[in-house]
């Protein structure tokens, strides 16, 4: 086990607290129309502030080691602790299983440095697929390196049927 492990998961735990309280939407904007059909999570989604993931954490990237000092299970411990911590703030990600912990590891820290809107109802999805497979970040677990886009031409949309 790395020694900076256990204060890792600490600090990861101890992040929670940073979860903002919900802001009174009804209150800074009174004249939003979602709030005539008592749709308050609309303006939440429209009018909230986006900053980066670590701003909202309180985590920085420098918090987290090299993978390579960790071993596997101590990179499993992290990334079970930092998912824990997104969900927390209604942040779900969505990523193979069969991906290595370590490339999860390098996606969440790198993610830290992202620019997200963190709602209070419902949830952000983090999948970090790009729908492109030539640079995704997934690499080889990339779900749209199996789709042929070659097979998607006119003849197939003429049809009115999908192409995949």
């Amino acid at each position: 086990m790395h020694p900076y492990l256990p204060h890792l998961l600490a600090d990861l735990e101890t992040a929670k607290a940073n979860k903002p309280a919900k802001p009174n939407y009804r209150l800074l904007y009174p004249d939003h129309p979602a709030f005539e059909y008592g749709l308050d999570y609309i303006a939440e989604w429209e009018l909230g502030k986006n900053k980066p993931l670590k701003g909202w954490l309180g985590i920085e990237p420098e918090n987290f080691p090299p993978k390579d000092q960790f071993e596997e299970s101590d990179l499993e411990a992290v990334v079970e602790k930092f998912l824990d911590l997104l969900l927390h703030f209604n942040v779900s990600v969505m990523l193979p299983d069969e991906m290595p912990y370590a490339m999860v590891y390098d996606l969440l820290v790198g993610y830290l440095e992202e620019e997200i809107h963190i709602v209070s109802e419902g949830s952000l999805v983090m999948d970090f697929c790009s729908g492109e497979p030539v640079g995704c970040l997934l690499g080889e677990y990339c779900s749209c390196k199996d789709l042929n886009f070659d097979d998607m031409n006119d003849e197939k949309k003429e049809t009115g049927e999908l192409p995949f």
